[in-house]
């Protein structure tokens, strides 16, 4: 594990807004993640010094059954549908359709359920997401992955619709819907996501977060992974993310 005033040195680097990016190559290799645990740390050092709070967080894994990773998602860059954000924000703009989730309850360290079911049992809600996947490196995603990871998982920033009640019985594996960008459809018409069933991803998360001192609430945000893959649209533009049964989710970049 790296020590914390290396942690700490990557995190004041990374904490730079999107738009200056920053070179791999200008970062000594001393100060790089050699760990989850390390980029994990990272994370917290970022979201420590924003003061902005989490709001959401962003879990997803690259198939079924493989170990999920996560990043929290700070307030500022947390944005109810319908949003306008401005292109400078963002030195890459990779677009993603995801499903975003709200518990009935409370979990933190000393009060989280063993068994997944009853996690899982405590889904109140859920939403069509647009995620702006923007790295903080001019070489992405020519990444290493630790560093990603560390860069708050390449979050720019989630536009969320509105919520509805949970319904179990959603096709969640292989949901009807479709991303549009200036009201043409960018997304194949068979959707999916890579970890199959996203909600399976909430336990882990929860378990994770609350492990490193977040507590999630039932305002918490938990966003799942994209359907769409990803994809990178002329700027200006209009997105649209349209879900079966779930309302439509609309960004745009100005």
């Amino acid at each position: 594990m790296k020590e914390k005033a290396a942690q700490e040195a990557l995190a004041v680097l990374i904490s730079r807004r999107p738009e200056k990016s920053l070179l791999l190559e200008d970062i000594r290799h001393d100060l790089f993640p050699v760990s989850a645990v390390d980029a994990y740390a990272i994370q917290d050092h970022i979201v420590s010094r924003r003061m902005e709070g989490v709001g959401a967080w962003k879990v997803g894994a690259s198939a079924e059954g493989v170990q999920p990773r996560c990043s929290p998602i700070t307030q500022d860059t947390l944005h109810s549908s319908p949003a306008t954000l401005n292109q400078v924000q963002f030195s890459h703009s990779g677009i993603e359709l995801e499903i975003a989730f709200r518990m009935t309850r409370s979990f933190s360290k000393n009060d989280i359920p063993e068994e997944d079911n009853e996690i899982l049992a405590s889904i109140s809600s859920m939403a069509a997401a647009i995620e702006i996947v923007s790295s903080r490196f001019v070489e992405w995603p020519n990444v290493p992955t630790l560093i990603q990871l560390a860069d708050l998982l390449n979050n720019g920033a989630l536009v969320v619709g509105e919520f509805v009640p949970y319904d179990s019985n959603y096709p969640f594996r292989s949901p009807l819907g479709a991303l549009f960008v200036d009201e043409n459809q960018v997304s194949r018409d068979d959707l999916s996501n890579t970890s199959g069933d996203p909600r399976f991803l909430l336990p882990w998360l929860i378990r994770h977060s609350v492990e490193r001192g977040f507590d999630v609430t039932p305002e918490t945000i938990i966003t799942t992974g994209t359907y769409v893959g990803m994809h990178f649209p002329r700027r200006p533009s209009c997105i649209l993310g349209c879900l079966d049964a779930l309302p439509s989710v609309k960004l745009t970049l100005a």
